[in-house]
């Protein structure tokens, strides 16, 4: 009668499906669908390694993130994106197969932490959510919050509310709770939004943590600081009487308790411990979560470096082993030869750039033009040998490298995939000078003057250079 079409659970509402049950995998199909889709009008574009990096990071990454923010994303829609992720990063729109060389756990780090700066999207998801819980310990007074306040809490706090029967939205965020733990620092004042076991709120770490055996003792593990305070006096129930060494540990405890100052009249409040503002934020819970435990100086280095985004990604590769040599090939199940086209010895990336004869006398050659010493691997040469050979600061010298080597990658695929060789080994590093006059635009004006030094000293040196002639009876085969 009234022509209206009838509608369906779930149902979006402002790009967020929204239903009157849990919705499971298939509620998320639409933001698979629009992912999916997004790499289409990028087919038939010829884009380098760096392209796709950029459109990774500001477009497929960033297109589930309005969804994380209000639902915790099952974990098999997170493995399909970064499924589709990564085939689109190593192979592009294309259906051409190529090898993924590097895990998607080692790519979807932050930069100075040795990754490419792709979204961990469940971490961030995690991160997302933690920031509803920031909110709601902080209070407001805009409608959302009494809302979910008048339903979910009512009394005590969010951590103690009840989660059975409760929205998916309010599940998920009890299943990141533990992450808020990570950096909130308690301001206790009356203590009712304060655990007095769980929070941090005397100390750097929870008491359940400084005094782990009054805590396995104790009979109500959930209990508020406003639990145990009572007339003036701190009352602390256990299960039973506690012996010698539980006894002192209780009285340490109540020690500590003695210069605590209970406001009846004010609320709890929270300081965020991961941010210089004292106020959370996404960024930092992140990047906690992303640290394992080693800051990689060399990786800042190679993105600082004013280079193309696809040189800032080879160096990548190179420094982490992640190029397409034949033997990192074979590894993955590639049926052709492991011996490289020049020399026929393994072609693994140490070879190719460094221990081959080829490699070895272009590096000889910038020794002898600068005065450095030849490296023999990335290691070595990243360890500090970088910045000696080409006698300048870190960032310019990797710049310079950064040519050399890129000069010697295109020679090398010439020769595998081409079968076009070089005739003669000096060409390789008059390549390298071409392709660093290409990028020293993107240099400040500071670096290209020396950029400019450096080049004019090179290029000196290849028109002085005379090869020595040898006779026949000289060659001694080893």
């Amino acid at each position: 009668m009234l022509n209206c079409k009838l509608g369906s659970w779930p149902m979006r509402y402002l790009g967020v499906p929204i239903s009157d049950s849990r919705i499971g995998i298939s509620g998320f199909g639409g933001l698979k669908q629009k992912m999916a889709k997004r790499p289409d009008p990028w087919r038939g574009k010829h884009l380098s390694s760096g392209g796709k990096l950029v459109l990774t990071i500001s477009c497929l990454s960033s297109l589930p993130i309005f969804m994380m923010g209000f639902y915790l994303l099952p974990k098999s829609v997170h493995k399909w994106m970064d499924s589709l992720r990564g085939k689109f990063f190593w192979q592009g729109a294309k259906e051409e197969f190529k090898y993924h060389m590097a895990s998607w756990d080692s790519v979807s780090r932050p930069k100075d932490k040795g990754g490419l700066g792709i979204i961990n999207t469940k971490l961030m998801n995690e991160c997302l959510l933690v920031k509803w819980i920031w909110k709601i310990t902080k209070g407001s007074s805009d409608v959302w919050f009494k809302l979910l306040d008048a339903k979910y809490v009512q009394e005590g706090n969010f951590f103690t509310s009840r989660t059975l029967g409760s929205s998916q939205f309010w599940q998920g965020l009890h299943k990141v709770k533990h992450l808020f733990k990570w950096g909130a620092i308690h301001k206790m004042k009356d203590g009712y939004k304060t655990s007095f076991w769980h929070d941090v709120w005397i100390g750097d770490s929870p008491l359940r943590l400084q005094y782990p055996s009054l805590y396995n003792m104790c009979r109500d593990k959930e209990a508020l600081v406003a639990d145990y305070y009572k007339d003036g006096d701190w009352e602390i129930e256990f299960r039973r009487s506690l012996l010698g060494s539980e006894s002192e540990c209780l009285d340490l405890l109540i020690q500590s308790l003695q210069h605590i100052q209970v406001d009846t009249e004010q609320q709890d409040d929270v300081e965020w411990a991961l941010d210089t503002s004292k106020s959370f934020t996404t960024k930092s819970l992140y990047r906690f979560l992303t640290h394992r435990g080693v800051q990689v100086k060399e990786a800042d280095n190679i993105w600082k470096t004013s280079l193309p985004m696809k040189i800032k990604v080879f160096l990548w590769q190179l420094s982490h082993n992640k190029l397409q040599s034949v033997v990192a090939l074979k590894r993955r199940g590639w049926k052709g030869s492991t011996r490289y086209a020049l020399c026929g010895r393994h072609e693994s990336v140490s070879h190719i750039f460094f221990t081959c004869s080829s490699a070895h006398f272009v590096w000889a050659c910038l020794s002898e033009v600068f005065g450095g010493t030849i490296p023999c691997s990335w290691d070595e040469l990243h360890g500090g040998k970088l910045t000696s050979m080409f006698k300048t600061n870190m960032r310019l010298s990797l710049f310079l490298f950064a040519g050399i080597a890129w000069s010697i990658w295109r020679t090398r695929n010439k020769m595998a995939i081409e079968k076009i060789f070089s005739q003669n080994p000096i060409d390789v590093v008059y390549l390298g000078i071409s392709f660093v006059q290409k990028w020293w635009r993107l240099l400040k004006p500071a670096d290209q003057e020396k950029l400019s030094k450096a080049v004019d000293t090179m290029r000196g040196w290849l028109r002085s250079y005379n090869p020595i002639s040898l006779v026949a009876s000289d060659i001694v085969e080893i």
